[in-house]
């Protein structure tokens, strides 16, 4: 048996496209052949795998609507088709379904690895842990003027700190976290016995997305100014943490203008 027509008879097998002879000839090529056998495995192991993978999240639109198109296009065999042309349109219907599959295969993989609420589910951890700890910070202060240089000395990065005791936020200092393996500043704030995290990701590596809401029973919001991407955490009602969001926004370009 060729390669050629191995790769055909493999692919033909997992897809369940062979008649009962043609199976029958191809279990005779697996038990004569190991290297062909371990690529029927391969392939075998793969399709379960895709299937595991793809049954939790269901292919987007732009994607199906492009796999629709691609095959809308195909051209049909003709009638009179003989057995030669009948191997070159499987063939061809192999070259597509390994497409597809390579595309699927990078959406997927997108999926698994950067689910859209895994940064808010890291900035609720770091929220948490700092509320067990001793202490919710690193540096202890309601001046802003403090706490901004604090962050540029320590991690090189120095977000708008806003004084917003004047809208009954009062400013309980900063601390540094880490996500993703990288040193991020966390600004806090108080409103009664609440307190509030605001982290600072810079957007040279983190981009914006969009809102999750409630995670593990804590308010996450997020949002940017171009330079970083914030996210606020904090146990607050919604209408609290929106409303010291909105002030902070405000205060920080008040700030921008002012300097």
């Amino acid at each position: 048996m060729t390669d050629d027509r191995a790769t055909m008879m493999l692919n033909a097998s997992v897809d369940g496209e062979l008649d009962a002879m043609g199976m029958a000839d191809f279990e005779r090529a697996l038990a004569a052949d190991p290297a062909l056998a371990a690529r029927h495995e391969q392939l075998i192991a793969l399709r379960g795998a895709l299937r595991g993978a793809a049954d939790s999240q269901r292919a987007p639109e732009a994607l199906r609507a492009r796999i629709a198109a691609m095959a809308s296009e195909a051209p049909a065999p003709p009638a009179n088709a003989n057995r030669k042309s009948s191997w070159l349109s499987l063939a061809a219907a192999i070259a597509f379904a390994f497409v597809c599959g390579a595309v699927a295969m990078d959406v997927i993989g997108g999926f698994l690895q950067k689910p859209p609420d895994r940064i808010a589910m890291l900035m609720v951890d770091d929220h948490r842990r700092a509320l067990l700890a001793h202490e919710p910070i690193d540096v202890a202060s309601s001046d802003r003027h403090t706490v901004k240089p604090w962050f540029d000395a320590r991690l090189a990065l120095s977000p708008p700190v806003v004084d917003l005791a004047a809208h009954g936020f009062t400013l309980v200092g900063g601390r540094a976290d880490v996500v993703d393996g990288a040193p991020v500043p966390t600004i806090v704030y108080r409103l009664r016995e609440h307190l509030v995290s605001i982290t600072a990701l810079p957007s040279t590596r983190f981009h914006a997305g969009a809102d999750i809401g409630v995670v593990n029973g804590y308010e996450t919001r997020t949002w940017s100014d171009g330079g970083f991407v914030y996210w606020a955490v904090s146990d607050l009602p919604r209408s609290n943490l929106d409303t010291l969001i909105a002030d902070f926004r405000a205060g920080a370009l008040a700030n921008a203008e002012n300097h």
